[in-house]
Formats: structure tokens, sequence, C-alpha cells
């Protein structure tokens, strides 16, 4: 690979060094010649060695700590959609639910699945609790994965009255209560994607799932420091270049 393992205290600190036998050198970007990487497990000591200078790049931290890594001279956020969808799932395969004080289950009703998707506050959970680190979906698959159609993302209004309406019609006027092999196998990727888009038609019709909004993940670096950001969220530092 791109680095070789210099020394290794396991917990503690793992030292790499550039390969200068490796077949890759001079095809891409990156510049660093050392890497030192440690493991610190604690969110806010993470946070306060970026600002202080100790460390140049830190992996995921904390929402709330984003804005005072922007506003920090010499550091830089940087985002990306991340490969991760945030939903409900609602359980059609039981007659009764296990934890509700239905006489029935009321998820098999369409009107119910379609009540529960409306009555959701997308924006409002991508602004307060997101922190605007999210983007609001009504499709699982998020952008830049294969089977991800805009025409199966339109935007979902938020219409409590309309969910209360819907709810009503189907038997539930108080609500009720609870807790809350194909294409695997086909290699023609213009098959298989008309596959994915098909089956992704049938879920937004029959709306078993109601999704809210595709994950949004950050790193925090120093400005002297460059690495893109990928959906996988995984530090590839052929690609990092130190200005």
């Amino acid at each position: 690979g791109p680095f070789t393992l210099v020394s290794r205290a396991p917990d503690e600190k793992t030292v790499m060094a550039r390969n200068a036998n490796w077949w890759g050198n001079g095809k891409f970007p990156g510049n660093v010649d050392r890497i030192e990487y440690r493991p610190i497990t604690n969110a806010a000591t993470r946070v306060a060695a970026l600002l202080s200078g100790e460390v140049d790049f830190v992996l995921d931290p904390p929402l709330q700590d984003l804005k005072r890594i922007e506003a920090t001279d010499g550091l830089s956020v940087k985002t990306a959609a991340q490969i991760r969808t945030i939903f409900f799932g609602m359980d059609q395969s039981v007659e009764k639910l296990r934890s509700s004080n239905a006489e029935t289950n009321p998820f098999k009703d369409i009107r119910v699945r379609e009540a529960f998707n409306l009555a959701i506050d997308r924006q409002a959970i991508k602004r307060v609790v997101m922190e605007d680190l999210a983007f609001p979906t009504s499709m699982i698959t998020s952008p830049g994965v294969l089977g991800n159609t805009p025409e199966n993302d339109p935007a979902v209004t938020h219409d409590v009255a309309k969910a209360k309406t819907l709810l009503a019609e189907a038997g539930y006027p108080d609500g009720f209560t609870e807790l809350t092999a194909a294409m695997a196998t086909e290699i023609d990727l213009d098959k298989r994607t008309a596959m994915i888009n098909e089956a992704w038609t049938l879920v937004q019709a029959d709306m078993p799932y109601v999704p809210i909004h595709h994950q949004v993940l950050a790193w925090g670096l120093a400005s002297t420091v460059d690495i893109p950001i990928a959906a996988d969220d995984a530090f590839r530092p052929r690609y990092a270049v130190m200005q």
C-alpha cells in the first residue's frame, strides 16, 4: 500500500511512513510522508486536540462543535452526504402489534402509513436535531448509491391536519400507541438499475417505510491539510495534501 508501518502501540499511537516502492506513487495527489494516528476516544478531548494544534485532522467531531471549529483561525470543516439514511420501519407482518393498544395492526392500512409520513416534520429535525447536517428525503437509498432516482424522492410536506384525517378514516381518530433475490445476482448494470428502480417505485407506492433524512458526515481539519471526504467516512491518506 501507499504507507508502511513504522511502529504501533495499541490504543496509543500508530506511525506510518510513505512507501517509496508503492506502485501508485505519482498517480495520486497526496504528498504526506508520515502519519501519526492517535485514537482519542473522548470526543471533547479529540476536538480540544484539534483546536490546540496538537493534531491536524479528526474524524467525526460532534455536531455541536463544528461551528466552533469553523470559527477558529487555521481550521476548517468538510462535509459530505453519508451512505446512511434514518427512517421508520412499520411492521406489517403481524396481525397485532406486540406493544400497542390497537386491537389489530394499524400499519397494514396504507392510510396509517401515509399519516405517519405526513406527521413527521423533517425540516424541524434537520434544523433543530441535526443542526442542518442532514437533508430530508422520502427515499431510503441515499444519493451516490445505485438506485437513487430523483423521481422517487419527492419532497414530503409536513401536514398534521391531513395526517389526523387519514388516521380517522382508517379507524383511529384518537391515534394509537406503539413503541417504537434477483437483484443480488444480476450482473448487467442496466438491468440491475432497472430492477432497483422498479422496486423503489413499488416501495414508494406501498409506503412500508417513512424515510426521514440522509445523514451528513463532517471532518475537522487544519487549513494546511486537504483531504477529500467521501460518503463511506474512510480516511484515504494517498489523497491527503499538506500545504
